[in-house]
């Protein structure tokens, strides 16, 4: 039973290293780049440009149902760039920016995380609907 006990202690020893190590990657990230997730905002605003132009183009009748699709996309990431914007800091240098960036973020994962999922359902759809037109 003590074996089980001191797994038990290491498994969470070792949870509380990983967290950590998180929190300083998106900590250099906002101090090099200036957001929590270069990756991720990147995406996110290259769909956005791509959904508001396919929403925004005049598309033959038997194509009308891409816009919906689009101006969902364009909605969803309009959303999640307003929550990723709203985590930047105005100076990268500063630890009290930094550390507040951090503290919102983790605030926000779950909201965050829903807005990445239903970005990634429009991505898919949207990508089954153009596939399904070039054939």
């Amino acid at each position: 039973m003590e074996g089980f006990a001191a797994l038990g202690v290491a498994v969470n020893v070792a949870q509380v290293l990983e967290y950590g190590v998180r929190l300083l990657h998106k900590s250099r990230n906002l101090r090099e780049v200036g957001v929590l997730d270069p990756d991720l905002d990147g995406d996110v605003r290259r769909i956005q440009a791509l959904a508001a132009s396919l929403a925004s183009q005049v598309l033959p009748k038997h194509h009308e149902g891409l816009r919906p699709l689009a101006l969902q996309s364009v909605e969803v990431s309009t959303t999640l760039i307003g929550e990723l914007d709203a985590l930047k800091v105005a100076n990268p240098e500063s630890k009290r920016q930094r550390a507040v960036a951090l503290w919102r973020s983790e605030r926000r994962k779950r909201k965050l995380g829903r807005l990445e999922n239903r970005l990634s359902e429009c991505k898919t759809q949207l990508s089954l609907y153009l596939t399904s037109l070039s054939r």
